[in-house]
């Protein structure tokens, strides 16, 4: 097996055997997806019991064992490598690593950096002649043009086929750039809408948004209906301090502007275009300020900066509020959450015909270009 081959393998085997838990159920990957969410409701289904059912057994083809000299696999990444003792999903991947380590005498290394660096080192690498490690996991608008443009990542559509029926159907789409792919995506779950408190929900007698989703039902104006509604002085000091909405104004930004078919920025004719000022994008942005200024039911962001999520999320998590848009990860900080909530689709504005899923974004795994192996 050529040099090329054996590091791309022993990538694949801890992705795809090692962090394959993230896929069934166990969590713990580096897109902080939930564990266990036993409060969540999924978009458009209650939450019900069902017999255990046998998964069927698929049909794994093991790499043929190698050699790798005790040569290390490098990971960088802004998250700590797995630890033993942490929670059952850790031991097992924990486990597994071990297992590759024996089985291709190699050593899996594990290299924290701060979040948001890691394009920086593959620059600084390439200029360097010394790649920062094997592979780095970024956030595509950070690899995205820049990266692949300047030739510091390394092409992986001649390792393996992405049109093969293993792999998630749109990962080929996420993973590339100008005709090439580019990146390997642990798992694909990722969503985005609203989480609401279904407590509050029935203490206040609104209507349930996952069943307003199934018939269509869930627009622009009836998430404002129930916004209002929700929205109140419950101590009568003059305050109000049960809100209908919080968020971080950036989040649900992205959110109502792709619920109205519209966009922020998009690719076509191998350029990105800026498309935030195009009417539905516009329309969403109105709707977004209104709710803020016009109908006063989301909670103020008081700080202008990222602290604003953290607060919404702390206002929330106490029952203070129906609504708070984000991502389904999220799920996992809810845990100590007494009420019950749900998670929903963000609804529909006037232009759109369906559901949207706005998630733009994806953390992947890059080869540098320059990696030894390779």
């Amino acid at each position: 097996m050529k040099p090329k081959m054996k590091a791309f393998a022993i990538m694949l085997v801890a992705l795809t055997m090692l962090l394959v838990t993230a896929c069934s159920g166990s969590g713990g990957n580096t897109a902080q997806s939930p564990q266990e969410q036993p409060k969540t409701e999924a978009p458009k289904e209650e939450p019900k019991k069902e017999e255990p059912k046998e998964e069927p057994k698929s049909e794994k083809k093991e790499l043929p064992a190698f050699d790798m000299g005790g040569e290390p696999v490098r990971f960088l990444t802004w998250g700590k490598g797995l630890e033993e003792g942490k929670s059952n999903a850790e031991d097992i991947r924990y486990k597994r690593m071990k297992e590759i380590e024996k089985k291709y005498n190699t050593k899996i290394e594990w290299i924290t950096i701060p979040w948001g660096e890691g394009a920086e080192k593959i620059a600084q690498g390439a200029l360097s002649g010394e790649a920062p490690a094997d592979f780095v996991i970024l956030d595509l608008y950070l690899a995205f043009p820049n990266l692949p443009n300047k030739g510091y990542l390394l092409p992986v559509d001649d390792l393996f086929d992405y049109n093969d029926p293993k792999w998630p159907k749109r990962i080929k789409e996420f993973s590339s750039f100008a005709g090439k792919s580019y990146g390997i995506l642990e798992d694909s779950g990722a969503g985005a809408g609203i989480f609401f408190n279904r407590s509050m929900l029935k203490r206040e007698g609104l209507e349930d948004p996952q069943e307003l989703a199934k018939k269509g039902e869930w627009t622009w104006d009836k998430y404002l209906e129930m916004a209002k509604k929700a929205t109140k002085d419950t101590n009568g000091d003059g305050a109000t301090d049960q809100w209908g909405i919080v968020s971080y104004a950036p989040v649900q930004a992205r959110q109502a502007v792709y619920s109205n078919a519209g966009s922020i920025i998009d690719y076509k004719d191998g350029k990105l275009q800026f498309t935030l000022g195009e009417p539905n994008a516009m329309e969403a942005l109105r709707f977004l300020g209104d709710l803020y200024t016009t109908h006063k039911v989301a909670m103020p962001n008081r700080n202008g900066n990222f602290e604003d999520y953290n607060e919404s999320q702390k206002v929330f998590n106490s029952g203070k509020a129906l609504f708070v848009p984000g991502e389904i990860w999220e799920g996992s900080t809810r845990q100590d959450m007494t009420d019950e909530y749900g998670f929903v689709y963000y609804p529909k504005g006037p232009k759109a015909t369906d559901y949207a899923n706005p998630i733009t974004n994806f953390t992947m795994w890059f080869m540098p270009a320059n990696v030894k192996k390779a």
